[in-house]
C-alpha cells in the first residue's frame, strides 16, 4: 500500500548554532523533537539519575513508602501482584530485588493469562491469606479493581497499588495508589511505564535508608521493561532507558546475559531496537503461554544451572508463540478477505473460537500494520471473548472503547492498545457500534499509511561525521524514533538485485551530485524491485555507518521509494 510521505522542516536557533558542538544535521533534527532550548538540549543528551524526578511528587507516594517500612519494622509477610506481561515482570523483579534488601519476607505471584486475564483478581487477595501475608502490593494493574481491594480490606490485608494505567473514574481504596496518571497527582512526567512506577517506590525507600540510592541493578531491570511496552522514550523514560542500557552492556544481570547469547545478541552493544525484538518477545512469551513466573525467575535468578534451564524453556516457548501467531494470523487474513462485512469496516473485528489469547495482540498488531486500521482480534471459549485491539494514531481506541462501555464486561488501555471482555453474543453488534463511531470519526484519507520523514536533505550533504553524531539522539523508540531523511531526484548507479534468504531483499546503489557512491538496502522489499527499475528515484531512508575490511562507508536504509519527480508534500 503506498505510503504518504509527511516530511517535516526545521530552521536552527542562532543561539543553538552557536553553543553546541553538533552539526546542523543533529541541530535541526533535536529542533524537530522539540528539544529547541539549551536547557533541553542538555538533559536529552546528558540527563542523569540526578535528572530524575523526585518521587515524593508521586501522589500517596509517602503513604506507601511508610506502610512498607513498616511492615519492615514488623517483619511482616508481603505479596507482590504483578502482570503476566514483561512491565508486570520486570516490576515484581523490581520489587523483588528491594525486599531482599529490605530483608522482608514476600512472594510473588502473577495472573493466568488464558484462565484469569487481566488485573488485579480475589485469587491474588486468597493467596496472600493462605500466605499469611498482611501487605499486597500490585505492580502494573489494579488501578480499576475496587472489589478485589475490598475484598483484600475485608480480609484485614492492605493494598498498596502501583499502575499507570488510564484511570476510570474513582480511585480504589487502597491505603496507596501511586499511578501517575491520577488527576489529582503533580508528578510532572505522565509517561512511565508500570516498572517506571515501581522504579520511583524503589527510589523513594532507598531515599529513607542511604543517602547515595543503589539505583544501577535496578535501572537496568526498568530499562528492559520500558522499552517492552512501547511508552514513550522521552523526558524520564528516556533517562531511564539510556542509563539502564549502559547497565546491560556491562551484563550484571545473567538472566538477561543468557537470553542476549540465545538472541545472537552476545558482544553487542543493546539497543532498544534488541530489546524491543529480540529480547522482549522471549521473556514475554512466558507470559503469553501462561508461564510468566518463569520470566521472573530468570532475572533473578544467580544459578548458572537455573539460568540455562529457564532461559532454554523460554526459547521453546517463544518459538511455539511463533507458531502459533503465525497460523492465527494466517487464518484471521482468509476471514477478512472472505468476509466482505469485516473487510469492509473502518476497524476491523475478527473473532475466532479457541484461538489462543496469549497471542492475540500480535495477530492485531500485524493486521493493523497490514491493513492500516485499527484491529481488534477477540479469542472466544465457552460463550466469552478476550479482544486485544491494536489502532492508528487517528483513533483513540481507549476512548471509543469508552463509549461502548455498556456492550463490554470490562476493559482498558491507551491510545493505541486496549484489551476488552465481551459477551460472544454481542461481536457482531459491537464490530457495528464501532464501524459507525468510525465512520464518524475517520476520513478516507485516515487509512492511508503515513511515512514520518524528519528531513529532506540531499544526499552531498552526507558525511560520516554527522552520520555518526546521529548515535547522540540514542536510545530510540517511540517518541524517539531513529531519523528517517528524504532525497529527492536520486540516480541510480546499478541494476537493483535481491538478496538475502529466499531472496526476499532489496540492493541497489544510487550516485550524488559529487560522484559518491551510497549502497541501498531495503529489507523485504524484494517484491518491489521492478518500481526502482528508472534513472532517479526519491528515497526515504536512514543513513548508518558500515564498516568492511577495515573501510567505512555510509549505507542507506531504504524505508521507502518512489519514481523520482512525484509531488513532495511538507507536513
Amino acid at each position: 500500500m503506498p505510503k504518504l510521505w509527511r516530511i517535516k522542516q526545521a530552521d536552527i536557533p542562532l543561539d543553538l548554532a552557536h553553543s553546541f558542538n553538533l552539526s546542523p544535521l543533529i541541530l535541526r533534527l533535536l529542533v524537530i523533537r522539540g528539544v529547541d532550548t539549551g536547557e533541553k538540549i542538555q538533559g536529552f543528551l546528558h540527563g542523569s539519575q540526578s535528572d530524575l524526578h523526585q518521587p515524593m511528587l508521586l501522589r500517596d507516594m509517602d503513604k506507601a513508602v511508610a506502610r512498607i517500612l513498616q511492615a519492615r519494622e514488623r517483619k511482616e509477610r508481603v505479596l507482590l501482584y504483578g502482570d503476566y506481561d514483561v512491565d508486570g515482570v520486570t516490576s515484581v523483579v523490581l520489587l523483588s530485588k528491594l525486599f531482599y534488601e529490605l530483608g522482608l519476607p514476600f512472594s510473588y505471584h502473577h495472573p493466568d493469562r488464558v484462565n484469569e486475564g487481566y488485573g488485579f483478581h480475589l485469587s491474588g487477595v486468597e493467596m496472600a491469606k493462605a500466605e499469611g501475608a498482611s501487605l499486597v502490593i500490585t505492580a502494573d494493574c489494579g488501578i480499576t479493581n475496587h472489589e478485589t481491594v475490598e475484598a483484600a480490606r475485608a480480609m484485614g490485608i492492605d493494598v498498596i497499588i502501583t499502575d499507570h494505567h488510564k484511570v476510570i473514574g474513582k480511585i480504589p481504596d487502597a491505603v496507596a495508589v501511586i499511578n501517575p496518571q491520577r488527576e489529582d497527582c503533580p508528578y510532572p512526567y505522565k509517561h512511565l511505564a508500570g516498572v517506571g512506577v515501581v522504579l520511583k517506590l524503589v527510589q523513594a525507600i532507598f531515599q529513607q535508608l542511604t543517602p547515595h540510592p543503589p539505583l544501577d541493578e535496578y535501572l537496568e531491570i526498568a530499562a528492559l521493561g520500558t522499552v517492552v511496552d512501547v511508552v514513550p522514550i522521552t523526558g524520564e523514560n528516556r533517562i531511564i532507558t539510556r542509563l539502564g542500557l549502559e547497565v546491560m552492556d556491562s551484563q550484571l544481570n545473567q538472566g538477561i546475559v543468557a537470553i542476549r547469547k540465545l538472541a545472537g545478541l552476545w558482544g553487542k552493544n543493546i539497543n532498544c531496537g534488541h530489546i524491543g525484538f529480540q529480547i522482549g518477545p522471549r521473556l514475554n512469551a512466558a507470559g503469553r503461554l501462561s508461564m510468566a513466573r518463569l520470566a521472573t525467575e530468570l532475572l533473578l535468578a544467580s544459578d548458572e544451572k537455573k539460568i540455562a534451564e529457564i532461559a532454554s524453556l523460554l526459547e521453546a516457548e517463544n518459538t511455539r508463540r511463533r507458531s502459533l501467531q503465525e497460523e492465527m494470523t494466517e487464518i484471521a487474513v482468509r476471514e477478512i478477505e472472505k468476509h466482505p462485512e469485516i473487510h469492509s469496516g473502518k476497524v476491523l473485528v475478527i473473532s475466532g473460537e479457541g484461538w489462543h489469547p496469549g497471542v492475540i495482540g500480535l495477530v492485531a498488531s500485524q493486521l493493523q500494520e497490514t491493513y492500516y486500521r485499527p484491529a481488534i482480534v477477540i479469542a472466544t471459549e465457552e460463550g466469552i471473548g478476550h479482544g486485544s485491539a491494536r489502532s492508528i494514531p487517528e483513533f483513540h481506541i481507549f476512548n471509543v472503547l469508552q463509549q461502548l462501555a455498556p456492550m463490554l464486561l470490562k476493559f482498558g488501555g491507551h491510545r493505541q492498545a486496549a484489551g476488552l471482555t465481551i459477551e460472544g453474543g454481542q461481536i457482531g453488534l459491537f464490530r457495528q457500534k464501532i464501524n459507525q463511531i468510525a465512520d464518524e470519526l475517520l476520513a478516507e484519507s485516515d487509512l492511508v499509511p503515513k511515512l514520518d520523514i524528519d528531513l529532506a536533505v540531499d544526499l552531498t550533504e552526507l558525511n560520516i561525521h554527522d552520520v555518526e553524531q546521529l548515535d547522540l539522539l540514542q536510545p530510540f523508540g517511540y517518541g524517539n524514533p531513529a531519523p528517517v531523511l528524504a532525497a529527492f531526484g536520486c540516480r541510480l548507479k546499478s541494476a537493483p538485485r535481491c538478496f538475502g534468504q529466499g531472496g526476499r531483499h532489496l540492493k541497489f546503489r544510487l550516485s550524488d551530485a559529487l560522484g559518491r557512491s551510497f549502497d541501498c538496502l531495503g529489507w523485504n522489499m524484494a517484491n518491489r524491485i521492478a518500481e526502482c527499475k528508472v534513472h532517479s528515484l526519491d528515497i526515504a531512508f536512514r543513513p548508518y555507518i558500515n564498516e568492511w575490511n577495515g573501510q567505512r562507508s555510509i549505507q542507506l536504509e531504504i524505508k521507502d521509494f518512489r519514481p523520482a519527480g512525484k509531488e513532495r508534500p511538507l507536513f
